[in-house]
């Protein structure tokens, strides 16, 4: 049996962000979540994941610059 990917979500708006996790994870997904930027790297930092889920608008850097930052370190990872 194959596992299932890991996703990490970045998402500033906690009850998005728990209600995206809940749905996630009763699908049986392994899941990290994350507030914005910085929690995202030192998540990375620890381990990548396979999908990340990254809300555009998020504080200190928006996720655009984050997504392009990520896919120049992390070309295999899938960005949503």
């Amino acid at each position: 049996m194959s596992r299932l990917p890991e996703i990490m979500i970045v998402e500033d708006n906690y009850s998005l962000r728990e209600t995206l996790a809940d749905y996630l994870l009763a699908q049986g997904f392994n899941l990290r979540c994350a507030d914005d930027g910085e929690e995202l790297n030192a998540a990375l930092a620890e381990r990548i994941c396979d999908v990340l889920v990254l809300d555009l608008n998020l504080p200190n850097e928006d996720g655009l610059s984050i997504s392009k930052r990520v896919r120049k370190a992390y070309p295999k990872m899938g960005i949503v």
